[in-house]
Order: structure tokens, then C-alpha cells, then sequence
């Protein structure tokens, strides 16, 4: 059973309407333990991506507007240290960090 913990929402605002962002773990699988999810009903989409991904420029806005930046500071240690942390390990030192 795949369990999720939000760790931050945010949203970016257009001119008409506000998108949603979230960032969290994932209890259910170790080797993705990163969910991102974004949009409302069938306008959204998300995923589980393993903790390194979010080393990649692309999630660096995603990280932004849900106040997560500092996933990438785990992401980097485990990165430098050649560790894979499980969702419950990026949870401590999240909260650790905050």
C-alpha cells in the first residue's frame, strides 16, 4: 500500500486561475520515494521519482512554489555520499532542515 506524505503545496497564478503544486514522499516504494504532483482533476498529472531527480533544473520551480528547496540539499548528500535514502531517512533530516 503506497502512502504519502505531503511535505509542501504551493501554486503559480495566471491571469485567469491558479495551478496547483505538490511535493511528498513516498512511503511505498524506497527506490522512488519522491512524489510531484501538479494540476486539478484531469488537468493533473504526477509521478515518483527517485531523491536525485530533483537535482535536475527542471524541478527547480516545482520545488520553489511548494517551499521544498531544501530537498535538494539531501538530494546533493546523498548524491556526494553514494547513498540511497528511503522515505522515512529524507524525512528526518526534512525535518532536521525545517
Amino acid at each position: 500500500m503506497k502512502t504519502i506524505k505531503i511535505l509542501g503545496r504551493g501554486s503559480k497564478q495566471y491571469k485567469t486561475y491558479s495551478w496547483p503544486y505538490e511535493v511528498g514522499l513516498n512511503y511505498g516504494n524506497d527506490n522512488i520515494p519522491i512524489y510531484l504532483g501538479e494540476g486539478i482533476g484531469h488537468g493533473s498529472a504526477g509521478g515518483f521519482f527517485t531523491l536525485r531527480t530533483l537535482l535536475e533544473e527542471q524541478w527547480e520551480e516545482h520545488l520553489k512554489l511548494c517551499d521544498c528547496e531544501k530537498l535538494k540539499e539531501i538530494a546533493l548528500e546523498e548524491k556526494q555520499n553514494k547513498q540511497k535514502f528511503s522515505a522515512e531517512e529524507i524525512y528526518k533530516k526534512w525535518n532536521k532542515k525545517n
